[in-house]
């Protein structure tokens, strides 16, 4: 679970990610970010209800996807609100598939040291 300092949590600050926020895309979703003007990089995953009916199964892929960004706060840069909205097809793949996934839209992105 990641520390509350890492935490997305407010709406406002949603939308602001949202509205004017960066984004790339991937198979195993979409990543949004935006400069904020904290010393950490703020972080939220979202899946959407209409992806995976079970909250089980939605809270897992929460868990898991939380778990990665954790093991590799220390490798993103700081300074970023970023929001992960992962896509329907998560539900079915493996941890290690998700990890390289979730990596890759990081670099993409240009996020990861």
């Amino acid at each position: 679970m990641l520390a509350n300092p890492h935490r997305l949590r407010k709406e406002k600050e949603f939308r602001i990610v949202f509205s004017k926020g960066k984004s790339v895309w991937n198979p195993i979703g979409l990543l949004k970010w935006k400069k904020n003007q904290h010393p950490v990089s703020r972080f939220a995953v979202v899946v959407i209800k209409k992806q995976a009916k079970s909250a089980v199964v939605r809270n897992r892929l929460r868990r898991q996807a939380r778990e990665v960004i954790r093991l590799r706060l220390s490798q993103i840069h700081p300074g970023y609100d970023i929001i992960l909205i992962l896509q329907p097809k998560t539900k079915t793949i493996t941890y290690k598939k998700l990890e390289v996934g979730i990596l890759s839209l990081f670099q993409q992105a240009k996020l990861i040291l």
